[in-house]
């Protein structure tokens, strides 16, 4: 089977910030050695060699930076200190290849930059209201640099499914929901994406159910319908976020008296967690209620209680801390302004934020449409393999909420967001 090739269109124009990256990619990882490297860094005669024989630990793969600190020859210069008295041949393959990643799905391969390079997130800013997936062509056109050449030549298969009458749905509903995104982002209204976004959650339930019961066709994804000739966010009703904390409450009681929970709490490790099922517990859900069977919190912005969980759950914690202190800083500033709060007190100081920065600030709604484009360009073809369509969706839409949030909380703190300062926000989210 031929297998065409098709990368993000900024891909080429990527180049490494080197010692003036701000979120450099050898701190806060664990670094992991392929065993070409490791059969060269046995063969180092002195000092050097003995530092590198010294700082492996051997688990399942032989890893570098164990404890999620600085790389040991990360230099103060902010470079490489094996590539520089060695040769770039003498870095780990995964620092060779960082940021461009790929995803072989048989018919064709994709390939992408990580944005949790902040170079990598600074393009994608720049190209965000124009980038796509361009398809150049066979592999030896698009071996460009080394580390595109390296990757080219790994793109394996991952998965296994062969139904690709599945994939090109997948890949024509895809194009459907991108489409309407760029719609919607010409919008710019809240009330808009929300009402979107409920409708598309709707949508992911229909298609799961589609697949459990064996139906061959998906159902059409939803098209972007204006609800009201008012776009402007500085003429938004805010009746709807103006809940009191009791209403919140009483309406999570209920949802979890169903059973069903907050289909908004934060996703296990693999996308993967019962607690997002929709159906019932013996996967037969009635796709006709489905719809009706989630509880109705706000989609965007998410509800001050639902980003204090977020907050509160496993994302600030000491790990937080070690991986990121950026993040966890603005985590901190979270907890000194809006954490202390009440309920009630916090969903309105969030409630006039949210104007405030969309009235005053730098960042238009269309910013986080776009990203949210980015993440289902990179993500939303990971259902032919797992048929998961909800939590895919459910992710997305938590990534963008909370990709705002930041926002939010920089700009509140800094009076000021430069599209480095978004830069920086989104490569340390998605690390």
């Amino acid at each position: 089977m031929d297998n065409n090739i098709r990368k993000i269109s900024f891909f080429d124009e990527f180049t490494c910030l080197g010692g003036q990256c701000e979120e450099t990619c050898c701190f806060g990882w664990q670094i992991l050695v392929d065993d070409k490297a490791l059969m060269k860094y046995r063969s180092v005669k002195g000092f050097l060699g003995l530092r590198l024989k010294s700082a492996f630990v051997f688990k399942d793969e032989p890893v570098l930076n164990l404890r999620e600190k600085k790389c040991p020859f990360h230099t103060r210069n902010g470079l490489c200190e094996l590539q520089q008295k060695l040769g770039e041949a003498y870095q780990p393959e995964v620092c060779r290849i960082y940021p461009r990643y790929w995803r072989n799905y048989g018919p064709f391969t994709e390939i992408w930059l990580d944005l949790s390079c902040i170079r990598a997130a600074e393009l994608f800013l720049i190209h965000q209201d124009s980038f796509s997936m361009a398809e150049p062509g066979p592999k030896a056109l698009l071996a460009t640099d080394k580390g595109q050449a390296e990757a080219l030549a790994r793109m394996v298969r991952e998965g296994n499914n062969d139904d690709f009458s599945f994939l090109d749905q997948l890949e024509q509903s895809r194009r459907e929901i991108l489409s309407q995104m760029d719609t919607l982002a010409l919008a710019g209204d809240c009330r808009e994406v929300d009402h979107y976004y409920h409708r598309l959650l709707d949508y992911a339930i229909e298609a799961q159910n589609a697949c459990i019961h064996g139906q061959k066709e998906l159902p059409d994804p939803p098209l972007f319908e204006k609800r009201s000739k008012v776009t402007s966010i500085l003429n938004e009703d805010r009746s709807r976020q103006e809940e009191t904390a009791a209403d919140m409450d009483s309406r999570q009681n209920a949802s979890d008296a169903s059973g069903t929970g907050d289909r908004y709490k934060a996703y296990d490790a693999s996308g993967m967690g019962d607690r997002y099922k929709a159906y019932d517990a013996s996967g037969t859900g009635d796709r006709e209620t489905a719809p009706h069977i989630l509880p109705t919190y706000p989609c965007f912005p998410f509800s001050a209680a639902l980003f204090h969980k977020l907050i509160s759950s496993d994302f600030y914690s000491e790990r937080l801390e070690k991986r990121s202190p950026f993040l966890y800083r603005l985590c901190r500033f979270y907890y000194d302004t809006l954490g202390h709060l009440s309920e009630t007190e916090r969903q309105n100081a969030l409630n006039r934020l949210i104007h405030d920065f969309f009235s005053e600030g730098p960042c238009p709604i269309a910013k986080y449409l776009h990203y949210h484009q980015m993440g289902i360009y990179r993500e939303y073809l990971n259902i032919f393999e797992d048929y998961s369509f909800l939590p895919w969706i459910l992710k997305g839409i938590t990534d963008v909420n909370m990709i705002l949030l930041l926002d939010l909380l920089y700009w509140q703190e800094h009076k000021t967001l430069s599209w480095k300062d978004q830069a920086h926000i989104i490569a340390s989210y998605e690390r």
